[in-house]
């Protein structure tokens, strides 16, 4: 049985150890661009592990061009990361002493000096603004000089797959990729959301749907050309399931990667030991094979990373659970964890190109925004994983909106609109005349049932948040927002 279905096995104790000893490294982009995501310790100790393994390491060239592209907007991301830290923090103070001054908590204790206790928060609160300052001086710049590349150069000198030739070379690689997308055959079958997108280099069209098809066949490629490579070992932050086997009996599990892609590498390349790692379990496990230890605080930075990028970078695709519904309510005060996990810096970006200045809501809804005609508006992100042809609304779903819209009453901003993710397969659906207008009549329905100022359909594909439908109309809104790594 093993023989005959190996992608479905385990590796074994014994394989593991040889994988880690002789195995070909290859790292996706993501896994590199970590690294500018990373702060100056924890990048230090990743880039000790690649260059532990410097001699064994080799990326495909499609890795390459996504590395070089998209640099500058995952710099740009950090940055706008630690500027809204700061205006957060600043504003949590503020609001703070104004919500003391309001509640006059002297008329209830008599030994109690509000203002002067609140004072003796200004300390730690500054400690706070100015340990972000000190993050903020750390930031790589967009500019020439890039210490990271520079570095990530070094290692990767000589280690990079051979530029395609032609475009018939690269449109060899994919002119099997949409049949193999609809039979759901990794990897990337779960881009096909991107359609027609694409970007050109040195003068040849790279369809955006088909980049890891592109780098697995380039992966391939170079396995068969090399010959003699046995063991392989892929680094990725991607954990969409048309990169690993993902099963949801007993709870939802990662099992390793895709059987196909065992299979398929074995058959195509002859390579016996096929195995991935995400980038923070592939800096934890190198450890224990060095015999040096990694700092845990690396680990986890790096941990954290991976599992917000499973939100942000992979979003749209239809089994990712980030966006789900908890059971706890929204209570006053500040976001919930699960709302600030879900906030997404795609969707900002958007909001802040198409409805005016935006920032991340210290209390219910995930964005405030400030329109250019004075409105101040709530937005709430909400994953739907499908829309019904009746218009109903889940109950539960009308009472946490309610909870958010009396927060946002509270404070006294009066409107709340709505942000519905959509997944990339129910994305299909939204296509036909007939369908879109049954969908926008759904969204009148809620809108109206509910009392929401806008309602915004879209999705998460290609690193970018696009808008799909809105109600009601507000004309010449662009189908899509930037990518954090334009």
């Amino acid at each position: 049985m093993r023989n005959s279905f190996s992608g479905f096995y385990p590796l074994t104790e014994g394989d593991f150890d040889k994988l880690w000893e002789e195995a070909l490294i290859v790292l996706d982009a993501n896994a590199i661009l970590d690294l500018y995501r990373l702060p100056p310790m924890a990048r230090d100790d990743f880039f000790s592990v690649l260059e532990h393994y410097r001699q064994r390491l080799w990326i495909p060239y499609q890795v390459g061009i996504e590395v070089q592209r998209n640099r500058f907007s995952v710099i740009a991301d950090r940055q706008k990361n630690t500027d809204s830290a700061m205006k957060q923090a600043s504003a949590a103070f503020e609001n703070l002493k104004e919500t003391v001054q309001r509640l006059k908590l002297d008329r209830y204790r008599t030994d109690l000096n509000p203002l002067e206790t609140v004072a003796k928060l200004e300390g730690p609160f500054e400690e706070l603004l100015q340990a972000i300052r000190e993050a903020k001086k750390d930031e790589l710049q967009i500019s020439s000089n890039d210490p990271v590349r520079d570095r990530i150069d070094k290692i990767f000198e000589n280690r990079i797959g051979a530029e395609p030739v032609s475009q018939d070379e690269i449109d060899t690689f994919c002119k099997d990729g949409d049949k193999r997308y609809e039979d759901a055959i990794p990897p990337g079958f779960q881009d096909s959301v991107k359609k027609d997108q694409f970007f050109i280099h040195n003068g040849i069209r790279y369809l955006s749907k088909f980049g890891d098809l592109i780098l697995w066949r380039q992966l391939l490629k170079h396995l068969k050309e090399q010959g003699g490579i046995t063991s392989v070992m892929l680094i990725t932050s991607d954990k969409k399931s048309d990169w690993w086997w993902k099963v949801t009996e007993g709870g939802n599990r990662t099992i390793g990667p895709h059987p196909e892609l065992k299979s398929e590498i074995k058959r195509e390349a002859k390579v016996d030991l096929f195995w991935m790692y995400t980038a923070d379990d592939f800096l934890e496990r190198s450890a224990e094979y060095r015999n040096e230890k990694v700092a845990e605080t690396s680990v986890q930075e790096l941990r954290d990373i991976v599992n917000r990028d499973d939100g942000v970078v992979s979003g749209g695709t239809y089994d990712l659970d980030i966006y789900a519904e908890p059971e706890e309510p929204v209570l006053s005060g500040r976001a919930p964890d699960w709302a600030l996990a879900r906030t997404n810096p795609l969707i900002g970006m958007w909001l802040q190109i198409n409805r005016g200045d935006v920032t991340n809501s210290l209390y219910g809804p995930d964005f405030a925004v400030s329109t250019p005609d004075g409105m101040d508006i709530g937005y709430m992100v909400m994953r739907i994983p499908h829309f019904t042809r009746d218009g109903h609304i889940p109950q539960s779903m009308v009472e946490r909106i309610l909870t958010v819209k009396r927060s946002i009453n509270m404070r006294q901003q009066a409107h709340l609109a709505l942000i519905l993710l959509i997944d990339g397969k129910p994305l299909n659906l939204v296509e036909g005349s007939k369908r879109r207008s049954q969908i926008k009549s759904a969204l009148k329905t809620w809108a109206s049932a509910i009392g929401l100022h806008e309602i915004i359909v879209g999705t998460i594909t290609d690193h970018r948040f696009h808008f799909v439908m809105e109600y009601p109309e507000v004309g010449d809104t662009p189908t899509s927002g930037p990518s954090i790594f334009d």
